[in-house]
C-alpha cells in the first residue's frame, strides 16, 4: 500500500509492504514492492514480515534547475520485532533529459546480521551513445 502527495516544492511518500505465510522475493532488484531502500528490502525479514517507509522530497529547482533532495526512513519488522532500519538521503541532479547524477548516503541498522554501517554511493546515468 502506498500514498504519495505533492505540495510543491515538497513531496511526501508513505509505503507499507507485508509478506504473510511466505517470504517475499527479491527478483528484479528488490521485487515489485512499494517499499524498498538502497539496502534493506522486505525479502530480508523472511516470512510474515512488514516494512514501513516515509520519504520527504524537496524540489530545489528554485536554487538550481533539476536539483532535488530526498530523505527516507524505513523500518523492517518480523513477528512484531524490529529487524532493521535504514535512513537514506539522496541528492539528485537531472543535468538534461538524457543524463543525471545521484549521490546517496545510507545509514543501516541490520539487526538480523548485526551489521550497522554507513555508506555513500554516486550514480551517473547517461545514454550509451554518450560513452561510445
Amino acid at each position: 500500500m502506498a500514498f504519495d502527495a505533492d505540495f510543491a516544492p515538497f513531496s511526501l511518500s508513505l509505503g507499507v509492504d507485508f509478506s504473510q505465510g511466505t517470504a517475499a522475493e527479491n527478483g528484479f532488484g528488490g521485487g515489485p514492492y512499494f517499499v524498498n531502500m538502497e539496502h534493506l528490502t522486505l525479502f530480508d525479514a523472511g516470512e510474515d514480515a512488514q516494512m514501513y517507509c516515509a520519504e520527504i522530497g524537496v524540489d530545489l529547482g528554485a536554487w538550481l534547475s533539476g536539483l532535488t533532495f530526498y530523505g527516507a526512513k524505513a523500518l523492517l519488522r518480523h513477528n512484531n520485532a524490529q529487524k532493521g532500519s535504514e535512513f537514506d538521503a539522496t541528492l539528485a541532479y537531472e543535468v538534461s533529459k538524457q543524463w543525471s547524477v545521484r549521490a546517496i548516503y545510507s545509514s543501516v541498522d541490520d539487526k538480523m546480521t548485526d551489521a550497522d554501517f554507513e555508506n555513500i554511493r554516486l550514480f551517473v546515468e547517461l545514454p550509451i551513445e554518450e560513452i561510445l
